[in-house]
């Protein structure tokens, strides 16, 4: 659940059905598996530096390789059921890193573009 103005909100990924990435995946993929990973250790190092720009390039990074991923890799018109669920949680996962790294630098994501 999220909280958003006193109210809980579901979360997105809460009502995508289960997923498991039993597939070979794309490069995209493996990029935005890895870049998503690799959120909290750049919130320690951003703490840790005192240097918020770490989040801000993180941020960006992420925005550009989920960019290119999207244009690249067919999430809805995916031909099997398994592999759509699968790229859906990706999306919903990388949707809700960027919503925190931004949150982090005080940033309101817009719910929708």
């Amino acid at each position: 659940m999220v909280v958003e103005g006193g109210t809980f909100k579901p979360d997105v990924a809460s009502t995508l059905p289960m997923a498991s990435f039993d597939y070979e995946l794309s490069s995209h993929e493996i990029q935005m598996i890895e870049l998503i990973s690799r959120f909290p250790e750049r919130v320690q190092q951003a703490a840790a530096e005192y240097r918020p720009q770490v989040m801000a390039a993180y941020a960006y990074d992420l925005a550009n390789v989920f960019h290119s991923f999207y244009h690249a890799v067919p999430v809805i018109q995916a031909d099997n059921a398994e592999v759509r669920a699968s790229r859906l949680r990706l999306v919903a996962a990388a949707r809700q890193a960027l919503a925190n790294a931004l949150r982090l630098l005080d940033i309101q994501a817009p719910e929708v573009m």
